[in-house]
């Protein structure tokens, strides 16, 4: 049981690095995918598609978008997710980029 989470752990850890270069090379669409498919499995994966949001939103429009979007995750993560303290702390500090 020990090996097979191990090596679980191990593959969401890769996708999480795959989404995370997508980011850099500003294929976010294939990234936010990545992202997403990871919520649940991978625990950082929510607080890096939050930094995402408001790391590639421009103008006022953009940052109320990712905002709502933050917000649709953080409710994820206190439903779903077992560390969500950490990842609210996460995704709180991340929208305090927004002041």
């Amino acid at each position: 049981m020990g090996l097979i989470s191990w090596i679980k752990g191990k593959y969401y850890d890769s996708r999480l690095d795959k989404a995370d270069r997508l980011v850099s090379e500003n294929s976010l669409d294939q990234a936010e995918e990545i992202y997403r498919s990871l919520l649940g499995n991978q625990d950082l994966a929510i607080v890096h598609l939050a930094d995402m949001f408001v790391s590639h939103s421009q103008g006022v429009e953009g940052k109320l978008k990712a905002l709502k979007d933050i917000v649709v995750l953080q409710g994820y993560s206190n439903e779903q997710n077992r560390h969500s303290l950490m990842i609210d702390l996460g995704v709180k500090a991340i929208m305090m980029r927004f002041c």
